[in-house]
């Protein structure tokens, strides 16, 4: 699980599996939603992969890649929401302690 989790500790790669959410996409439409170089997009891809959180497969000479099931997209949208509620939380435990 440790593994898994260190897959979303780089903020390039869930650049990478939001750019995938409900589509799929190849290196170079990955490179140029997200900003990052084709190189950095294969390498992301290649930690994504291991880690099982998406799949690619053959499409001429591209791969196309793809989020591995329904539940990368449950993960992505716990740890928005943890994220979400926990800087929600530290701004509340601010203003307290400056009020």
């Amino acid at each position: 699980m440790a593994s898994l989790m260190g897959a979303f500790a780089a903020s390039s790669r869930v650049r990478l599996l939001y750019g995938l959410h409900g589509t799929d996409r190849t290196v170079e439409e990955l490179a140029a939603v997200s900003g990052l170089s084709p190189s950095l997009v294969s390498q992301q891809l290649r930690v994504l992969r291991l880690s099982r959180l998406v799949i690619g497969r053959r499409d001429g000479r591209h791969i196309r890649y793809r989020l591995h099931d329904e539940h990368v997209v449950e993960l992505l949208a716990a740890v928005r929401a943890h994220t979400d509620h926990a800087e929600g939380s530290a701004s509340a435990d601010d203003a307290r302690l400056s009020g």
